[in-house]
């Protein structure tokens, strides 16, 4: 039993692989309830899947080339926050250049743009709350437990996990 709660690289890809795709397909639907009052039309059903299925992979695998599911996230800061923007941006950018290709060859099979929009927010947002979690919560709730200050000099990358 200790050892399925023992944390190690493989189970904290899973898990941020996992709430990466709940939060991704959660906020395509929420971005359809908010934009049209809370209610999925329902010419954008049939459709729907693939949007998600493209998402998905978009989005997946530009935070993986990105490296954001290689990083000890207790020591996640601002660096990585920028990467999260950049990748974010350029998914958008994709998603709304493919959507107008789409557009213009397959009209109907398109998104409203503001579902784009309002999707990329939603999705960033509650991904980057997501991966600042457990620094939030090491440095509010555990601040009072003080431990042995020490000094590292000359320290890289890779003194991250000291």
């Amino acid at each position: 039993m200790n050892n399925i709660l023992k944390p190690t690289i493989f189970k904290r890809f899973l898990f941020f692989l996992v709430l990466d795709i709940i939060i991704i397909v959660g906020s395509f639907f929420l971005s359809f309830y908010l934009r049209f009052g809370f209610i999925f039309p329902k010419k954008y059903l049939p459709i729907s899947v693939y949007w998600i299925i493209g998402l998905l992979l978009l989005n997946l695998v530009l935070l993986f080339i990105a490296g954001l599911y290689q990083i000890n996230w207790r020591f996640v800061g601002l660096f990585e926050l920028i990467k999260l923007i950049k990748v974010w941006g350029v998914s958008t950018i994709l998603i709304y250049l493919i959507n107008f290709l789409i557009r213009s060859q397959w009209p109907g099979y398109d998104l409203p743009r503001g579902i784009i929009i309002i999707n990329a927010i939603i999705s960033f947002g509650m991904i980057a709350v997501l991966r600042i979690a457990k620094r939030i919560y090491i440095q509010m709730v555990k601040s009072g437990k003080v431990g042995k200050r020490i000094l590292i000099i000359g320290a890289n990358h890779t003194a991250e996990r000291l």
